[in-house]
């Protein structure tokens, strides 16, 4: 081999040995945070039905989850149930997460792998607090990108960097902690199947209402009540969507019966009732731009259509106890809806019909 191509590649791995070593550089020294392959939370690790709480904090928020017997509550929002299975996942998650590589402790790099202070603004990064059942702190731990598990890399982990210490780290595990709150819940409130609705009625503010019904269970279309003459509906599958609203009715985020405002008169209501006597009543109200229920259902006499007759009948026992079970489990709660499902919930008989210039 000629010397100048020695020379050359004397130079390439000199050059590739420099920059390998500003990457070990670059990583810094582990400092006070811990050395690789020691527990994030010693003294949980392995132990996770020793953590109570978990408090997560981000710069657009935060939640408490708490841990009730086998079931874990959102604290802040009124000990509203979330995913037991998936809070305990993260819990297990974070009570074996190791330290596995160290990476850079420039505080301008920080923010790459997300683990910049939570209170910087436009912050991406969680730091998530550890309790016990007693309200001690157990530590704390701030939780930036995670990196997948790969062929090349196969243990999943997360960039993660302790409160405090320049020192950010690859963690060996990934707690999957959710920055939103509706991540954490089962965020369907009710589902009422449409063959049961028998009549919805939507009342606003000035108290104008609204009702589309049907006479049996078997007839398929929904109409409305007193429709004015001349008119049409503007979409034939509008009354199906409005009476089907309940058939898995979804939230994006649940507060205390108390924490929201609701006007003491006027506001927006909605009506449903079955052909059973489930009747369930939704009063909303505006908050920062959002549209919240208040839910009630209660139980009535129906009148039930048999040919030319019809008569009143009581509900059944097991529809009376599924009113209380719903009612048990909602009356202490708020519940931000969907855009679309506030929409539907304030129709008017004009969003729904227009002129009908065939008859006119």
């Amino acid at each position: 081999m000629k010397t100048p191509v020695l020379i050359a590649l004397a130079v390439v791995t000199v050059a590739a040995l420099g920059g390998a070593a500003a990457v070990v550089r670059d990583r810094g020294p582990s400092g006070g945070g811990g050395s690789a392959g020691t527990p994030v939370f010693p003294s949980v690790a392995g132990k996770p039905d020793d953590v109570g709480q978990l408090v997560v904090t981000r710069a657009d928020g935060g939640y408490t989850l708490t841990r009730k017997g086998d079931q874990w509550v959102l604290a802040d929002r009124a000990d509203y149930p979330v995913r037991a299975e998936q809070a305990k996942a993260a819990v297990a998650a974070l009570a074996s997460l190791k330290l596995m590589e160290p990476k850079t402790h420039k505080p301008e790099l920080l923010s790459r792998l997300e683990v910049e202070e939570p209170t910087q603004l436009g912050a991406k990064s969680t730091l998530v607090t550890l309790k016990n059942a007693g309200g001690s702190e157990i530590g704390r731990i701030i939780l930036g990108k995670a990196r997948p598990d790969s062929l090349e890399n196969p243990r999943p982990g997360v960039y993660a960097r302790k409160p405090g210490d320049p020192q950010a780290w690859l963690a060996e595990g990934d707690p999957k902690i959710k920055p939103s709150v509706s991540d954490w819940l089962d965020r369907q409130v009710l589902s009422i199947k449409t063959d049961r609705v028998r009549e919805v009625a939507t009342i606003a503010p000035d108290r104008a209402r609204l009702v589309v019904s049907r006479d049996k269970p078997e007839d398929k279309d929904f109409k409305i009540y007193n429709q004015p003459e001349g008119t049409k509906l503007k979409n034939s599958a509008a009354l199906g969507e409005l009476a089907g609203l309940l058939d898995g009715l979804m939230m994006d985020d649940v507060q205390g019966a108390t924490a929201i405002a609701f006007p003491a008169s006027g506001a927006s209501q909605a009506e449903y009732r079955s052909f059973d006597g489930l009747v369930v009543r939704l009063t909303l109200a505006e908050d920062k731009g959002a549209t919240w229920a208040r839910i009630e259902v209660v139980t009535e006499p129906w009148r039930k259509v048999e040919g030319d007759k019809s008569s009143m009948v009581d509900p059944t026992d097991e529809v009376k106890k599924e009113a209380a079970d719903l009612n048990g489990r909602l009356r202490n709660y708020v519940f931000k809806l969907t855009d679309y499902a506030a929409k539907k919930l304030v129709s008017r008989l004009g969003d729904l019909t227009e002129k009908d210039d065939k008859k006119s």
